[in-house]
């Protein structure tokens, strides 16, 4: 069984395959507010790496912040709308100081929890602003 791990919260940014519990490929990159031109580039580069398809996905698994707005919006919208299409869980994995993201993946794949809700919602550093007046 594949699923797809997705962190886009911090600089140091990734996408991975895992299979059983361990991470089967990878793709990894420093973000630089360039999210909508390099993520859904790595997954396909990632599903090929693991000679695995979009439908051979089981679980996608998205860390949902706390992070910046955009990087953070834009992993779990992405991961949000692969689960819908592919009608697959998704499951939000918040960032624990301290922790590798992906360790907290690899730990939360291998327990077979059910998603508590349909969609993961993010969890931000700080309140969005865009819709304020400038002052």
């Amino acid at each position: 069984m594949f699923a797809l791990g997705i962190h886009s919260v911090e600089k140091k940014q990734s996408v991975f395959v895992l299979r059983g519990g361990e991470i089967v490929a990878r793709h990894a990159w420093t973000g630089d507010y360039d999210e909508t031109e390099k993520l859904l580039v790595a997954i396909q580069a990632v599903l090929k790496q693991a000679a695995c398809g979009f439908n051979d996905l089981k679980k996608i698994f998205v860390v949902s912040g706390p992070g910046g707005f955009s990087s953070t919006r834009i992993g779990v919208t992405v991961a949000n709308t692969l689960a819908f299409a592919l009608r697959i869980p998704v499951y939000g994995v918040p960032l624990t100081e301290g922790h590798a993201a992906e360790n907290m993946i690899k730990k939360q794949s291998a327990r077979s929890v059910q998603p508590r809700n349909r969609f993961v919602k993010p969890i931000y550093n700080t309140p969005p602003s865009i819709t304020m007046k400038p002052q």
